[in-house]
């Protein structure tokens, strides 16, 4: 796995908004979507580190256009350091693929999140890139105390009513500052996973 991030991060990273997605082709195209929810729905005084995910199986032709049209749309925001990392070798990710369904590798990539960011990143929160879009200020959200657990999961936007799937009425989405589809939003604990990852 590639681990080298080029960008330079200036402001303190953990005083920061560190946001991960991971993409193939397919999903290239919803990532300005992603990143322009996000800067319109937090200040303009708080920094955003977004790290995209990438792999190789991406058509090289095709992959260098997109994260040139990336940086240069992300380049417009003042409080956003956009951060593109190429997997590189993904063949550690074929077994988990085969029996995790019909997704991409690329859904995958998150789960080595503390192997590819920075080592004093604490937290990071996943977004699909596909799925998920920002709705209003989620910094409640994001800076929630972990209370020495790897992860926080955002609810799923259906719930089980007499055994019944149900979508959530209009003020349960009220409370969700992320709105989700098919994949769950995810808060990594990345300080917790560096502590136990060095024994």
């Amino acid at each position: 796995i590639n681990q080298s991030i080029n960008q330079s991060i200036n402001q303190s990273i953990n005083q920061s908004i560190n946001i991960i997605t991971s993409t193939d082709e397919n999903l290239m195209p919803f990532v300005p979507v992603q990143i322009l929810t996000i800067v319109d729905n937090l200040p303009i005084d708080v920094n955003i580190n977004y790290f995209l995910l990438y792999d190789t199986q991406i058509n090289k032709e095709s992959k260098l256009k997109s994260i040139d049209y990336l940086r240069a749309f992300s380049s417009f925001y003042k409080n956003l350091n956009f951060m593109d990392v190429d997997i590189g070798e993904i063949e550690m990710f074929a077994n988990i693929a085969r029996y995790g369904g019909n997704w991409s590798y690329a859904a995958y990539y998150p789960l080595v999140a503390h192997k590819l960011l920075p080592i004093n990143v604490d937290r990071v929160l996943y977004l699909d890139a596909g799925d998920v879009f920002v709705q209003r200020d989620f910094r409640e959200y994001y800076f929630t105390d972990f209370s020495d657990n790897f992860l926080i999961v955002t609810p799923t936007r259906y719930k089980v009513i007499n055994n019944e799937l149900k979508v959530y009425d209009s003020e349960d989405l009220y409370n969700l500052s992320l709105r989700n589809g098919s994949f769950l939003p995810f808060l990594f604990n990345l300080k917790l996973t560096h502590r136990y990852n060095r024994g």
